[in-house]
């Protein structure tokens, strides 16, 4: 039930944050972008900001590919693009929301697995299997033992995710997958690391972004609500407030506080690209 309630409340997030993207900037998609250096940072920037991190990944994906797995974490328009530019794709996605819009992006022009990465079943083999923001929700391990049975000689693996650093503190963004346990869990399996640039500074500006609609636009927002039940309808604002007391708290503290800045960002967290070819050896850059 407890599994069923959060799953639900991430669907509804999930919505909520692409109808309000969708209406006030034009975008259909949720992923970092990536800042240049003559490139201002403003939210009105963010859509071109986006589309530069796409590029930026796609020219990345090794030559001779051509048949490419994505692994969830696509509205829709990274998957149209690749197929556009002649890849054959497929696409993974537990999260019924993703999938509707890559359906009705796409209609019939991929193919769908509806199902955690970890339990997709099939006879499909492809030569790169794509994570885009993804990677940092799984087992390693168990990743790279789906991602072995699933490519194709010489296959790659290309991740665009953040991973969390060894800094000792507590991440006020949420524990993610970290660095160093990855690099370790890789380097039990045959493969070898042919890429990891590390795209820290091009990415976290997306948080001061994000930090900023949230303390003028959300906070305000928020506030503003509260206030209107308190006003209004004393009765029920008494009883949220006494019974998620120590939600409304910590919601306020994480997302209203400025803590989610691109500095602090970057000292929890490493912005990476990864290419991965599946080999016999294994080594990485340090």
């Amino acid at each position: 039930m407890v599994k069923e309630k959060k799953k639900y409340s991430d669907e509804t997030g999930l919505q909520i944050a692409l109808i309000l993207c969708k209406y006030f900037l034009q975008i259909d998609d949720l992923h970092f972008g990536l800042w240049t250096p003559k490139l201002k940072k403003t939210i009105s920037n963010l859509p071109m900001a986006m589309g530069k991190y796409t590029n930026h990944l796609i020219s990345h994906i090794p030559e001779g590919t051509r048949s490419v797995l994505i692994a969830g974490g696509d509205t829709g328009p990274l998957a149209e693009k690749l197929v556009s530019m002649g890849y054959t794709v497929d696409y993974v996605s537990h999260k019924p929301v993703m999938t509707k819009l890559v359906s009705k992006r796409l209609n019939d022009r991929l193919h769908i697995f509806e199902c955690l990465f970890k339990d997709l079943k099939t006879v499909r083999t492809y030569d790169l299997i794509l994570f885009r923001e993804t990677f940092k929700k799984m087992s390693p391990g168990i990743c790279m033992d789906k991602c072995l049975k699933l490519l194709n000689k010489n296959g790659n693996i290309l991740i665009c995710d953040l991973f969390q650093k060894d800094t000792g503190d507590k991440n006020p963004f949420g524990e993610t997958l970290k660095l160093s346990q990855t690099y370790s869990e890789i380097s039990k399996y045959p493969f070898e690391i042919i890429h990891n640039i590390d795209i820290t500074d091009k990415t976290s500006p997306t948080m001061d972004i994000l930090n900023d609609i949230l303390l003028n636009v959300g906070d305000p927002v928020f506030n503003l609500l509260l206030s209107f039940l308190k006003n209004k309808y004393a009765p029920l604002f008494k009883l949220i407030h006494f019974r998620y007391k120590n939600k409304l708290e910590k919601l306020t503290v994480r997302y209203f506080s400025g803590e989610l800045s691109a500095e602090r960002f970057s000292f929890f967290h490493s912005y990476r690209l990864v290419v991965i070819n599946k080999k016999s050896e294994f080594k990485h850059d340090s």
